[in-house]
Formats: structure tokens, sequence, C-alpha cells
């Protein structure tokens, strides 16, 4: 083949480039000049860079662009292990527990070993498109940055679309977010493939007494393997609440970043802002505390496609932007997500209130009337928080609780239960030794209970009654300014104390 000949051959490709034009000719070339107008180079495709159906698979440049802000943006995205794969059917083998092994002496035997357990993750796929537009005039301008403009438009969406799938995706046609998987309370050793483990907070809708121990049980309740590298994942809304919990001592939980671009820690542990994360509320999961990087792949096609269409919406240009991502839940879950309860009880009897009230008096040597209603409310107040304090209920009475559907055997919230009076269909329920209720659900409802340590108030332990008599005399004493109840309050209480273990079962 000689020189004259490869001339030949592209001349062709020379002529079609070389047309004239009806407008003004395009500035730049490549895939600027296909933003701005949607001109190729007239020739057939080698490299894979276009499309039968017209579209046009972005640079590499501008797909970095694009990844980078998205990392930056989409904050489930910053945390994860990201894969990039060459089709939708990507398939992992994972174990269920570690290889078994053991220990021989130089001459010992070597027994055979069990054979691990195998599960296979496979990411549930979905197409992200994004679909921005801009006039024809924008793009003739020579001065506007249309690669830039586009990675920003195309990133900012697919953030959003992100943000929501990796946290509570369905799993149909998009990633399936790590807030949608089974949840049980218990351990990693007899918890099932795939279910996530999750820490009950206590309280209705709210976080319990003493949420600061909540939050270390929440962390230690995660292996020591999994902690290093572990986050908090949470809304705006829930941080500036936990952002106010202090220790007995008054510091701060929360710790600022000393610098920009450093993360807010909680307990040592950076926290991650999710917007699309649920606020505090009954029966929601607000906080998600694990290693994401190893407990959540996201598994993406490299290529960002662009379809042009200057068609549909005459004057302005739309690009419509697509990419395969998919998002599986962990092998062996290692997000531990805390979990509010909604609970409610019946009333203080009148009997109780009027005990309180006699007992308070002599302490306050009050002899008249007239603060009675002021001390009924400070009674109902110093009786609850007896009964937060301890998660004992002191005064016998009816109780309601919205449990979860669950298989497996789950507490009522508050002890010692007497009675069980009402469950959805099909449920099995039990009362131990103990005095706490259990119930096993088959689906979701309300289960109605009577609790009650004593039933009236002279039956309260003693050290109990005079803690909620002290702490009434506080209340009102301190009625004008602030000021920390009598520590003697909780020496009183402390014995009294029910704690329950994290993934307590039975």
């Amino acid at each position: 083949m000689t020189i004259e000949t490869l001339a030949g051959s592209f001349s062709g490709v020379a002529a079609g480039a070389s047309r004239p034009m009806l407008s003004m000719g395009v500035r730049g070339g490549g895939f600027g000049a296909f933003v701005r107008s949607g001109m190729t180079i007239e020739t057939k495709a080698v490299a894979g860079t276009s499309d039968a159906g017209g579209g046009y698979a972005v640079p590499r440049e501008i797909d970095a662009m694009i990844g980078a802000t998205l990392k930056s943006a989409s904050p489930i995205r910053a945390i994860a292990q990201v894969v990039s794969v060459g089709s939708a059917g990507y398939r992992k083998l994972v174990t269920s527990g570690a290889t078994p092994s053991g220990w021989a002496s130089e001459g010992g035997a070597r027994p055979e070993t069990a054979t691990p357990t195998f599960n296979e993750i496979a990411p549930p796929m979905g197409e992200l498109y994004a679909n921005p537009a801009a006039s024809q005039a924008m793009l003739d301008d020579a001065a506007f940055d249309v690669e830039v403009w586009l990675a920003d438009e195309i990133a900012s969406e697919f953030a959003r679309a992100e943000g929501q799938a990796f946290v509570a995706g369905s799993g149909a046609g998009r990633p399936r977010g790590f807030l949608n998987y089974p949840t049980a309370t218990t351990g990693d050793a007899v918890r099932a493939f795939g279910t996530l483990q999750y820490l009950p907070s206590g309280a209705a809708a709210d976080f319990g007494a003493d949420p600061e121990n909540r939050l270390i049980d929440l962390v230690h309740s995660l292996r020591g393997a999994y902690r290093q590298g572990a986050c908090w994942v949470m809304n705006a809304q829930t941080a500036a609440r936990i952002r106010k919990f202090k220790t007995a001592d008054g510091a701060f939980l929360w710790t600022p970043g000393l610098a920009e671009g450093q993360a807010n820690t909680l307990l040592g542990y950076p926290v991650v802002e999710a917007e699309d994360m649920p606020d505090i509320a009954a029966n929601t999961f607000p906080i998600a505390f694990g290693n994401f990087k190893a407990g959540y792949l996201i598994a993406e096609r490299a290529e960002t496609q662009i379809l042009r269409d200057p068609y549909s919406n005459k004057p302005f240009v739309h690009f419509y932007a697509t990419k395969r991502v998919g998002g599986p839940a962990p092998p062996y879950p290692r997000e531990r997500i805390k979990q509010e309860t909604i609970m409610s009880a019946a009333p203080f009897p009148a009997a109780v209130i009027a005990g309180v009230r006699v007992a308070a008096r002599d302490h306050l040597r009050i002899t008249g009337t007239a603060e009675d209603m002021v001390i009924d409310r400070l009674a109902e107040s110093a009786l609850a928080l007896a009964e937060a304090y301890t998660g004992t209920a002191m005064i016998a009475r009816p109780h309601e609780a919205m449990m979860a559907a669950s298989p497996e055997w789950r507490p009522l919230p508050v002890a010692p239960v007497t009675a069980i009076t009402a469950v959805p269909p099909v449920a099995a329920i039990d009362i131990d030794e103990a005095g706490t209720g259990w119930v096993r659900m088959a689906a979701a409802g309300p289960v109605r209970f009577v609790a009650g340590l004593a039933m009236e108030w002279s039956a309260v332990p003693p050290p109990v009654a005079q803690g909620i008599v002290l702490l009434v005399a506080h209340l009102f004493d301190a009625r004008t300014a602030a000021a920390a109840p009598p520590a003697a309050v909780g020496a009183l209480w402390r014995p009294w104390r029910r704690m329950r273990l994290v993934g307590e079962r039975r």
C-alpha cells in the first residue's frame, strides 16, 4: 500500500467534516461539538464511543468529573465500597462466618474442619438517569463551558436519586437501601444471613433514660474488627438533637471538626449527614452505625451514556444521561440501627397521686392545700421519671406497645408484666419468672398488657418512694430556676434499674 492510497482512503472523512454548515461553525470538536450541535465525525466508530441509537459515551475526563462530584454530593457513595462492572450480572460469593481452623502439635493429626457456608450476593441493578436541559443560545456561547455544566447537572441529579436509593431503595429497578432489609435484635452468631441488627431506643418516639449510654451500647454492639473505619449516618435534624447530649460531668459527646473539611465526630467516630435518613419517630431507624466500606457495596457501569434531544422541547436541548447502578446489603450485616419504639400507659391512679402528695407535703412541711394542684402535677412527673430511669413500671396499670412483625420472641418494653390482655391474631405470648413479657408477632400491631410493681403507693419499695418524694420536693423548690436534681435520687433508684443486654432474646 502506498502513501497515495492511504491519503485517498481518508478523503471521504475530510470531505464530510469540511462540508459547509447552515449556521456559524461549531467551536471545538469531539464531545464538546456533540453537546453544542450534535455533530459527530462521519465515520465508523471503532473505539465504542457512539451508540447505535444516537447516544454518546462521555469521555473519561467528563466521567471523572461526574464521579468526583457524586462522591462529594452523595454521602453513602463516599463511605461505601464502589466497584466498576462490565455488565448487569455482577455476583459475589461470601462466607457467612470465618473458615474453620484448629491447632495441632508437630506430629499430631489434623482432623478435617467444617465446610464454610457460602452465600451469593447480587446487587439489584437499576438504570439511573438525568435529563438536564439548556437553551441553544447557551450552547452557542463560546464562553459557556458546556462540559463542566453538563457534568455538574448530571452529577447533581444522580446524587439526589442515589441518596434516596442507597438508604431506602426498594430494590425493584433500583438499588436496595440498607434500611429496607430485615432487622433483628440478635447478634451476628445467630442472626440470619442478610438481616441487620438493631438496638431499641427504649422510649416512645424519643431517646430513653441516659441516651448517651444507649449510643455507647450501639458502638460496642459492632464487632471490634469493623469498628475501625466505622461511622455514624443520620440526617441533620437528628444530628442537631444528638449534638446537645452531655455526659454526667457536662462534657459534650459531639466533637466538631477542628479544620475545614474535617468530619464532626460522635464518641470518636465520624458523622455523615444523609438527608434521606428518617427523623426520630416511632418505629423508624433514624441512626445507623457501621463500617460501610465492608458492609455496603455499590456496583456500577463505568460509562455514562448521553442522548442529545433537540426536538422534544424546543427551543431547549435536553441531554438524557443514563448509567447502570446497583447496591446490595452487606453479606453479614454490620450496620447497627437504632429503632424508636412507641408505647403508651394509662394515667397513674388518683389514689397513688394522693399518696405522693401527702408524703411530699410532709417533706416540704406544707400544712395547707393551696399548692396541691402543683404538687399533683409534679408527682405525676416524678413517677414517670422513676419508671423511665429504672425501666420498671412502679404502679400497676394498663399499657399498650406497638410491636413489629417478627418470627422471633421479642420482649415488651416495660416490666414486670402481670398479664398480656390483647394481641393481634396469630401471635404467641409468654411471661417469664423475672416478669418480662414476650411476644412473637405474626403481624405488626398493638399489644395490650398490665405491668407494675405495686398496686398502691404504700406498696412501692421505700427507697424508690423516697427518691420520688425527694424529686417532687426538688421540682417544687426549683420552679423558677433550673437546677440539677439531688444525687440521692439516682442513688436511691439505681438498685431497681432493669438493664437489658443488646440483642436480648430467648
